[in-house]
């Protein structure tokens, strides 16, 4: 839920049981038992990082392999796209403003904005409409799901939206704006592109590098064995199953048995 790495398990905490072996080596004063305490948290400690590490480890392979990769080439195809249409504005660039909205030609802002807001009444909610075309780029409507408010699609070889505001002539303006804007569009794409590569070549570099606790954890791993071989921990202890019916069946015979023996002796 955090995007932390974290440990995949755990251990119940209920309660603190100790083995026989470990009972004996408090009871008699074992300084090893404490150094066996200590150890076992380092473990646990290092093993959590490990844990951590492999994780970071694996995210990092996806991210020059697919991730970024797929990234690049996604930025890649829109910074041809942008480049395209920019292509296509400057075609119609020094040329008097001129837009057909609902099958007219407007040279007025004014009155072309208010053609287009006439139109919002006749789109269907999560709907687009076309409503006409913009120096070569097609204009669709679209009223959003949840509010009243309007936005205008510009299709070229990339989807530019646009929010419509309250004033007619501005919102002509705003169409003009986006078009005249392509560079600024372009040249953010070219800067994701350069961080997108940055991001891919320093997940490579970390990716290459090792754990950094992985001979202290060697360490204490083979001290810790050496430990439960010291204390006889690697031997499971015996364990004795105490069969509750059996006691009372056995208590219940010493009973009769010593009843039958009071009668024989009172006889």
């Amino acid at each position: 839920m955090t995007s932390k790495s974290v440990a995949r398990n755990c251990e119940d905490v209920d309660e603190t049981v100790l083995s026989y072996a470990e009972v004996k080596a408090l009871a008699t004063g074992n300084p090893l038992i404490k150094e066996k305490m200590d150890v076992d948290n380092e473990v646990a400690r290092l093993r959590v990082l490990k844990a951590a590490y492999d994780s970071q480890k694996y995210t990092l392979q996806d991210n020059f392999t697919f991730k970024y990769p797929k990234l690049i080439s996604e930025a890649n195809s829109q910074l041809e796209c942008v480049i395209k249409d920019i292509d296509k504005r400057n075609m119609e660039d020094g040329k008097d403003f001129s837009i057909i909205i609902n099958g007219k030609l407007f040279d007025e802002r004014e009155k072309a904005g208010t053609m287009l807001q006439s139109l919002y009444n006749k789109i269907p909610k999560g709907e687009e409409l076309h409503v006409g075309s913009y120096i070569g780029f097609e204009l669709k409507l679209k009223k959003n799901l949840f509010y009243e408010k309007y936005e205008l699609l510009i299709h070229g070889n990339l989807k530019y939206t646009i929010d419509l505001g309250d004033s007619a002539h501005g919102n002509m303006l705003r169409i003009e704006n986006v078009l005249n804007n392509l560079e600024s569009k372009m040249e953010n794409i070219e800067t994701k592109i350069e961080e997108y590569k940055r991001n891919l070549e320093q997940s490579k570099i970390e990716y290459e590098k090792p754990f950094p606790y992985e001979e202290a954890l060697k360490e204490k791993l083979s001290r810790q064995f050496e430990l439960n071989s010291l204390l006889d921990l690697n031997k499971k202890d015996s364990e004795v199953i105490v069969d509750e019916d059996a006691l009372n069946k056995e208590g219940e015979e010493n009973e009769d048995f010593k009843e039958q023996e009071y009668d024989e002796m009172a006889m």
